[in-house]
């Protein structure tokens, strides 16, 4: 969720340009770039905690690449949600967490990272 806290903070601080607005006319393409920035940092700070004294296995490069997929797998995640939203017409996908759209829209994020990052760990430990 380091990701999607960074869109809205920058987006609603510096956000000018729409990123996709048919979609989702809140975000801004600078909240996505900051968030991309702001999780490529995290994922190259907190992967020691992570992995442990397996951190060996993950060169800078690779952990840099993990931040940028996750990155972009979240908003495309939370752009995904969206749009199925404003295809059915619905302001929020449920009421479980108000003023935070929802359900979908607190989990959103985890559909394609907790696939991505299964896959990635375990092509990790193989190489």
């Amino acid at each position: 969720w380091i990701n999607d806290g960074a869109a809205y903070l920058i987006g609603s601080t510096w956000g000018q340009r729409k990123l996709a607005p048919h979609i989702s006319p809140n975000k801004t393409i600078e909240g996505a770039a900051g968030a991309l920035a702001v999780t490529i940092l995290f994922s190259l700070i907190l992967f020691p905690l992570v992995l442990g004294p397996l951190v060996g296995l993950c060169s800078l490069g690779l952990r840099a690449i993990f931040g940028l997929a996750i990155s972009i797998l979240d908003q495309l995640g939370d752009l995904a949600e969206s749009f199925m939203k404003r295809k059915f017409e619905l302001k929020d996908s449920g009421n479980t967490f108000p003023g935070q759209g929802g359900l979908l829209d607190c989990g959103d994020s985890v559909v394609f990272n907790a696939v991505f990052s299964y896959w990635f760990f375990y092509l990790l430990q193989l190489f």
